[in-house]
């Protein structure tokens, strides 16, 4: 699918976006930490909210894992998307981090979407659809 091809420039398909959300779900709480919107669910919680269970589908997460983890994944789009998605880090550090110009960020980030959602396919396409749904 090519950037004009969805609503916006650079807009990710909503089955990449899905795949990827729940993966970075996985991979913070893996590590121990905790996303932003979990610990905002924890707090209204304490303060007599709701706290709506946060769900995640481990086997999906874990065939994203391993196609990042792949050698033959770019190592710069491999960094783009664990900072996007598992740490939530700030987009201007991780162009900082990445020496990408600001301007560049959304189409670098596209790209590294789209490869990892190539590679995805490839693999695996009834899983890939399956998990994006």
């Amino acid at each position: 699918m090519k950037p004009d091809q969805v609503s916006g420039a650079y807009a990710i398909p909503p089955e990449v976006e899905g795949v990827l959300s729940n993966w970075g779900r996985w991979a913070s709480s893996r590590e121990g930490r905790m996303q932003r919107r979990d610990s905002r669910q924890f707090r209204q919680a304490r303060t007599g909210g709701s706290c709506a269970p946060v769900t995640m589908d481990v086997d999906s997460a874990w065939r994203v894992e391993q196609a990042l983890c792949d050698p033959a994944f770019s190592p710069r789009f491999r960094t783009l998307l664990v900072e996007h998605y598992a740490h939530e880090r700030d987009r201007r550090d991780t162009c900082k981090l990445l020496a990408i110009p600001w301007a560049w960020y959304e189409a670098e980030f596209w790209k590294a979407a789209m490869s990892l959602r190539q590679r995805l396919q490839s693999k695996d396409p009834a899983a890939f659809l399956k998990s994006g749904s």
